[in-house]
């Protein structure tokens, strides 16, 4: 895989799921309240809301005992139970959000997770994992109404009444933000990754599927794209209208531009997100670099194995690899603009502001770099070279340090073939 580098709600369950999976009736919802700040203590009803009720989000008219510190507890101490949040604030102008994580929507945990990590974004993470018996017997007192599964027919909150007080100020602090969702096979087609939020002032909708489509062909297998509030997308693909994301309330939507990307996946591309299978690098690199594109930062590189030759220096012949950056077009020349005032390379003391680096991706070793690049185009020709007789590394990864930032954008693995 592309490696890192370095509630208080109460409510009825339905959803947008529940609703195209057409299993829930809306007089028998379960109710539930759900707190990220202090698991051990009743959360108020009221300050979280329910699915019934009056306002934006509706306010909590319902009697109902809260699942909070009774039913449904949260993990505590070491000890594993129904369901947990992670929160991370990076001070970045970006947050990625899985609020539906853990078993609720298989694998968008991961996903967020791998954003927050090889970009350095916030992250909101609300995990539901089922454990206690009576958290597991709200569930089987309910199967008639909700078949879906535990952990999404207990733990499920719709996007429009997520509003616990952490990821609301979490997401309302800073520009941008992406939430990572799982559709199923009613709501989407497969290999689809269903593109939506609210969009009046950026084009983050429009960028992300552009940078898809640009660079997919790179990836093995199928990857469709759709922009569901525009009703249109590739050929074979589909998502129910419901899956736009578009209202003011969803939490996505809830940034300081009052604008948000939301990703509903196909379980297919999920799985192979979250996988560590080395082919599935680039589908990896081509999606978050899409992510990226879209809310304004620079995406991970996508790297190619070119040609190889051979060259004689010091009596000695070496196999020479050349790398290629597919997407070095989408980078900025000003990271590649000499930088006097960072620390020289050597005896250059006007070296370029982002440098390049060449690893072994068994064992993350550095085998060559590149420190006085003059511009993204120069990225279609860096090398490394094996002296001949030698056995080159099984696969390498290129690293681009932009050292103004102090952040590091990590490509796929290259599979090097001898």
């Amino acid at each position: 895989m592309i490696t890192k580098i370095s509630v208080n709600r109460f409510g009825i369950f339905l959803s947008k799921y529940t609703q195209k999976l057409g299993t829930i009736a809306l007089g028998t919802t379960l109710l539930f309240f759900l707190s990220s700040l202090c698991w051990y203590a009743p959360a108020l009803a009221d300050t979280f809301g329910c699915y019934q009720g009056t306002g934006s989000p509706a306010a909590c008219t319902s009697s109902l005992p809260p699942l909070i510190g009774s039913e449904c507890i949260a993990n505590s101490g070491g000890t594993v139970n129904d369901w947990n949040t992670t929160i991370a604030d990076n001070n970045s102008n970006v947050t990625a959000l899985s609020f539906h994580g853990g078993q609720i929507e298989a694998n968008t945990s991961p996903i967020s997770e791998d954003l927050q990590e090889l970009y350095g974004w916030n992250r909101y993470d609300f995990n539901g994992h089922v454990t206690t018996a009576d958290c597991k017997s709200l569930w089987s007192a309910d199967t008639s109404t909700c078949t879906v599964g535990r952990n999404f027919c207990t733990l499920h909150i719709t996007s429009t009444r997520f509003n616990d007080n952490a990821s609301v100020n979490l997401v309302g602090a800073h520009p941008r933000a992406v939430a990572i969702h799982g559709c199923g096979s009613s709501g989407c087609s497969s290999s689809t990754i269903c593109v939506g939020g609210r969009n009046v002032i950026t084009t983050q909708i429009v960028d992300f599927r552009n940078y898809v489509n640009t660079y997919k062909a790179l990836v093995s297998g199928t990857l469709l794209t759709f922009n569901v509030p525009a009703n249109t997308g590739d050929s074979g693909a589909t998502c129910a209208s419901m899956l736009a994301g578009e209202n003011a309330n969803n939490i996505v939507n809830r940034t300081s531009s009052n604008e948000g990307l939301q990703l509903e996946m196909s379980s297919d591309i999920r799985n192979r997100l979250a996988s560590d299978d080395q082919e599935d690098d680039l589908l990896r690199a081509v999606v978050y670099g899409g992510i990226a594109d879209a809310v304004g930062e620079s995406p991970l590189p996508l790297v190619s194995l070119g040609n190889t030759e051979t060259y004689t220096a010091n009596g000695k012949t070496f196999t020479k690899y050349n790398l290629n950056v597919e997407n070095r077009s989408e980078y900025d020349s000003q990271l590649f603009a000499p930088a006097p005032t960072l620390p020289a390379c050597g005896s250059n003391t006007n070296s370029a502001r982002t440098w390049v680096n060449i690893y072994n991706a068994d064992n993350d070793q550095r085998i060559y770099g590149f420190c006085a690049l003059s511009s993204p185009q120069n990225l279609n020709s860096i090398w490394f070279a094996v002296e001949l007789g030698q056995t080159p590394p099984a696969s390498v990864y290129v690293s681009l340090v932009d050292r103004q930032i102090n952040t590091t954008y990590r490509s796929n693995r290259v599979k090097i073939t001898i």
